[in-house]
């Protein structure tokens, strides 16, 4: 994962900053599914599928805005898109059953 640095050098940012980065992305998409659900809006999961569907579309387009190479655009593409989509099925089937759950009991 490439990104211009200060007089357009490339640097790569460490695995943690971007893990810390899906880390907290994760827990700003959880507290997003969290109100949806907890305000009642009439349709929580469709409304949470298309606010992460763009914001996974974002952070896949903004990685062609810089002058990297290609190749280190496509690979940044595509593991935000991978991050965002994995991100994205566990929230909403732990969504799922937790709404299930609270029904049942």
């Amino acid at each position: 994962m490439f990104v211009p640095g200060r007089d357009d050098a490339l640097f790569t940012p460490s695995s943690w900053w971007y893990a810390g980065a899906a880390f907290i992305c994760g827990v700003l998409a959880t507290g997003l599914l969290y109100l949806l659900l907890v305000a009642n809006a009439p349709a929580p999961f469709r409304f949470f599928t298309w606010i992460l569907g763009l914001v996974i579309a974002i952070s896949v387009i903004v990685p062609f805005t810089t002058n990297a190479a290609l190749e280190s655009q496509i690979a940044t593409a595509g593991i935000n898109l991978a991050i965002g989509i994995t991100l994205m099925s566990i929230l909403q089937g732990v969504g799922h059953s937790a709404v299930r759950d609270q029904t049942l009991g």
